[in-house]
């Protein structure tokens, strides 16, 4: 009788380790892709391409849920000029091209343009993933909407559904690279 009580016990201790086990499992996929509700004021001094900033401390920052022609691909700099004005636009202290040409530099802006920004985590290359915003303009959201940039699909995120849909409006409406894009295909070498 002992062996079978003890038996019991140690079904009934499997069972609920199992349980247990299989709810932890499902928790941390759910936290995978849960984000991270960190805002916070950053203060951009350089823009590096379409999709990547970096702060006055050198912190590199990837903005969330958009793609845009890397460098030596058609748009590379019409897309890194767009995110500049977007940024400079947040400044309403000082001179709107002045800032635009500085964040395209190395140097940077002498006076950082402080923007909100939503981080989220990391990206595979160590870079802070962000949506960023000044005031109601949503940088992110812009960028595809103006047709510089789209939505990458490719690591799903909360406004993945959101970015698909403005992406699909700035093609239709020709806006932006769209044009390019549509005729050579995207992040494609220029041809010479």
């Amino acid at each position: 009788m002992y062996v079978i009580n003890n038996m019991n016990n140690f079904k009934t201790f499997i069972f609920i380790l199992s349980i247990s086990l299989l709810y932890n499992c499902s928790e941390e996929k759910i936290n995978e892709t849960a984000e991270i509700d960190n805002t916070s004021d950053v203060s951009i001094k350089r823009v590096i391409d379409g999709d990547t900033v970096k702060d006055k401390e050198e912190i590199s920052y990837r903005l969330i849920g958009i793609n845009c022609p890397e460098r030596g691909r058609m748009g590379f700099e019409e897309a890194k000029l767009e995110l500049a004005k977007l940024i400079a636009n947040c400044d309403s202290q000082s001179k709107f091209d002045e800032n635009i040409n500085m964040l395209v530099t190395m140097d940077g802006v002498n006076n950082p343009i402080v923007i909100e920004g939503q981080i989220t985590g990391k990206d595979y290359y160590r870079r802070e993933l962000a949506y960023f915003s000044c005031g109601d303009n949503l940088i992110n959201e812009q960028m595809i909407s103006n047709g510089y940039a789209i939505s990458y699909r490719e690591y799903p995120h909360l406004k993945t559904d959101l970015y698909n849909q403005l992406e699909e409006k700035a093609k239709e409406n020709d806006l932006g690279l769209w044009p390019i894009w549509e005729k050579y295909g995207y992040n494609q070498e220029p041809n010479e």
